[in-house]
């Protein structure tokens, strides 16, 4: 028998792992009673970066995951980006030359940076690899303002771009 805290029907839940439920009641008008929200992680344990911007969090991962992304008013998951088919090493933001932020994506196996807009587009790439630093190289450190990208690598070089 049911107890005194039992729902009144029978309730439903059903989950497309998305963190995001929805309450179905059998046998009930509406059959569809709305969303539960619950509370979760991102969608690995290998988290290696983390920047905020304009309220989303964005999280860099070195499982292949791309960069996870959770909007932090909403509460939930966006899609991640899998655009830079490399593990990232470091995120950071900085003003771009449109006035708006861009986010920095620094990528494991080549010291590459790419400067992205807040939809994912990789608007400009800074390759470490150009002139005398070997391909083979990790980036260590990451800062970007305005006008310069700088980046140290593993190997004891120091890249540093104009942005202008």
């Amino acid at each position: 028998g049911a107890g005194a805290g039992s729902p009144v029907a029978p309730a439903l839940l059903v989950d497309d792992a998305s963190g995001t439920l929805a309450h179905l009641s059998p046998g009930q008008s509406p059959f569809f009673e709305g969303n539960i929200v619950l509370a979760s992680g991102p969608a690995t344990t290998d988290m290696t970066a983390v920047v905020e911007l304009d309220n989303v969090l964005y999280i860099g991962t070195g499982d292949d995951s791309g960069i996870l992304r959770y909007d932090i008013a909403s509460a939930v998951w966006m899609t991640p980006w899998a655009g830079l088919s490399d593990n990232t090493v470091a995120l950071v933001t900085a003003p771009s030359s449109a006035g708006t932020t861009s986010i920095f994506a620094a990528t494991e196996t080549q010291p590459k940076v790419f400067e992205m807009d807040q939809s994912g587009q990789v608007l400009t790439t800074f390759d470490g690899t150009s002139g005398c630093y070997p391909s083979t190289s990790e980036v260590v450190g990451l800062a970007v303002d305005q006008n310069n990208v700088a980046m140290s690598l593993d190997s004891g070089a120091f890249v540093h771009f104009l942005r202008t």
